[in-house]
């Protein structure tokens, strides 16, 4: 049998220890503890020492709640933006429910859980459309002729600030990829994507090599590794910069 060590008056977190209640079966000391917030409980010599119990039950609860109504307004999940918080939806009727504007333009309600899970909801469903439309398609000279037109269109309609000279600037100025460093295959790559309607200018151009490339595709800044964003960002700032005060 365990010493018997008397914690009455004793205060372990949000618990004030009581008096001795009785030995459970592994005997141990129960305690009647009076948690701050007025309800009382039995608990355990060892879970009170250990801190593994501090209240009735009652901090577990206001720390869960906190993680469900976290603030994510104006935050971006893929292309939704947070707008604000939604009063109801009926297949998610036990968490906290956000409106979300797509890219697409397309309004959603979508639950913390979805939003803040891995993987997370990107869309309004238009991505997974997407995915689905083309499924079978790309391979085929028809499909992929299609893409390079509407890029190249939008290119034309977008690219009005980018020429020969800035080109020739920033691939002297950033002679290397800007994730990896290397020096093969590098092409001037948007940082903010094309498709999203942004064109080649100091601020929104970086040189990067093949495969970061097309690794990085039409994705948005935000769904890249920091790592890339933050490089990318980065190597793009300091050609703005440099730009700016030797053409300025």
């Amino acid at each position: 049998m365990s010493a018997f060590r008397d914690l009455t008056g004793r205060k372990f977190g949000r618990l004030t220890v009581i008096e001795f209640s009785h030995r459970n079966k592994y005997r141990h000391s129960m305690w009647n503890c009076r948690c701050d917030c007025g309800k009382e409980t039995i608990v355990s010599s060892p879970n009170l020492r250990r801190g593994t119990s501090q209240s009735c039950g009652c901090l577990r609860s206001e720390n869960i709640s906190k993680i469900k109504t976290k603030d994510l307004i104006n935050k971006r999940f893929g292309r939704l933006v947070v707008l604000r918080r939604s009063k109801y939806n009926p297949s998610t009727s036990h968490q906290v429910n956000w409106l979300c504007r797509c890219d697409c333009g397309n309004f959603t309600v979508v639950s913390s859980g979805c939003l803040q899970a891995v993987p997370s909801t990107q869309s309004c469903g238009c991505l997974r459309k997407e995915r689905f439309t083309t499924h079978g398609l790309s391979h085929t000279p028809e499909y992929r002729n299609g893409v390079y037109k509407k890029r190249r269109d939008l290119k034309k309609l977008l690219d009005t600030e980018w020429g020969w000279e800035l080109e020739v600037e920033l691939r002297q100025f950033q002679p290397f990829c800007a994730v990896c460093g290397s020096v093969d295959s590098l092409s001037v790559d948007h940082v903010r994507p094309l498709s999203k309607g942004y064109g080649l200018k100091p601020g929104n151009a970086v040189v990067l090599c093949k495969s970061h490339n097309s690794s990085k595709n039409a994705k948005d800044l935000a769904e890249l590794p920091v790592e890339w964003r933050t490089k990318i960002l980065t190597a793009a700032k300091a050609f703005e910069d440099y730009w700016n005060t030797t053409h300025g």
